[in-house]
């Protein structure tokens, strides 16, 4: 508006303030920082859009805001489903971003064999082929599109099998818009019925692993360390997880953790193992150290759209420091 009447003066304020806010809300791999996958996409085409608006003479911004452009390409690959979708993460529905939109005509093949992308500022560690797809969650920059879903993971293997509650809206007066924000809407961990804590920054962090697992911490739970440890093989048909907690008040504590499982996936226990079948048919099984039981929950696609009934498994143990290993087997 400010080029269009010719303010020089208001247009020069509007780039400056506009080119500190990309900067500052895309870090140095090109990702959005408030942690919602659908926000990045947003935000990343009006970024384009402001790069193809303004030259190097404009800004001193302009070359490292046209790096992070390119360093995106990363993660916007990355993030996204073998199905095309997103992962509701965040604030995000379950849309399909067209990579063409934001890049233009670019081709990349998707293989057998399992890639992984470690993103640890932005705390997004995602192994993936052209028919798995592993993410955990271990970042906290900024309250903003942000759920507490610490240590999360979401597993794909032709088709969703462990998702989360998703994202259900902004009216706040409406009890589910805050529920989908809880650590109990996402595989992660209650301690002591204690559903929402603060914190933000380094106190959840994804930490160095190895080609085949995932390492997490987080420092935020009430009087609590968690640590998870999550361990595929090559064909994500074998997810190990390793699930650590330990009392830093040095007393006794409720812990639950939480799987949630995608719509289409239907489960019955029997003998301490979670059968998992999809449209009737097994597709695999889950077996933890820690006693299992099922509880109900939603899904929401997005946002108030096509919200359907789902099973969660939880696992509950209490003590001090807890020790729970958990074995999802796939065919």
């Amino acid at each position: 508006y400010a080029d269009y009447i010719g303010d020089r003066g208001m247009y020069k304020l509007s780039l400056t303030r506009a080119a500190e806010y990309f900067n500052t809300h895309f870090d140095q791999e090109g990702v959005h920082i408030e942690n919602s996958p659908e926000y990045h996409f947003v935000m990343l085409k009006e970024l384009g859009d402001f790069l193809k608006q303004v030259s190097r003479a404009d800004t001193n911004y302009y070359e490292i805001l046209k790096n992070k452009f390119e360093m995106s390409k990363k993660y916007s690959r990355s993030i996204i489903l073998p199905d095309g979708l997103l992962p509701v993460v965040g604030d995000t529905g379950m849309i399909k971003p067209n990579l063409e939109d934001y890049y233009g005509p670019e081709k990349e093949e998707e293989g057998d064999q399992i890639k992984r992308f470690t993103f640890k500022n932005a705390g997004y560690d995602i192994a993936r082929s052209k028919d798995a797809f592993l993410m955990m969650r271990g970042g906290y920059l900024t309250d903003v599109h942000h759920h507490n879903d610490d240590l999360s993971f979401w597993l794909y293997k032709k088709g969703n099998i462990f998702t989360e509650v998703g994202a259900f809206g902004y009216e706040y007066s409406n009890p589910l818009s805050k529920y989908v924000r809880t650590f109990k809407a996402h595989n992660s961990l209650v301690v002591d019925s204690d559903n929402n804590y603060g914190g933000l920054g380094r106190e959840v962090k994804i930490l160095d692993g190895d080609s085949s697992t995932m390492v997490g911490i987080s420092k935020r739970p009430k009087n609590t360390d968690f640590t998870r440890k999550i361990k595929y093989n090559p064909d994500m048909t074998e997810i190990s997880i390793k699930d650590k907690v330990q009392a830093r008040d040095n007393s006794s504590h409720k812990y639950e953790l939480y799987f949630h499982l995608d719509p289409e996936i239907e489960v019955s226990l029997k003998d301490k193992t979670a059968i998992l079948k999809r449209r009737n048919i097994e597709i695999g099984k889950m077996t933890s150290t820690a006693p299992m039981k099922l509880d109900k929950d939603i899904f929401c696609k997005n946002y108030r759209e096509d919200i359907k009934n789902t099973s969660v498994i939880v696992l509950e143990v209490s003590g001090k420091d807890q020790l729970v290993d958990t074995k999802i087997e796939l065919k």
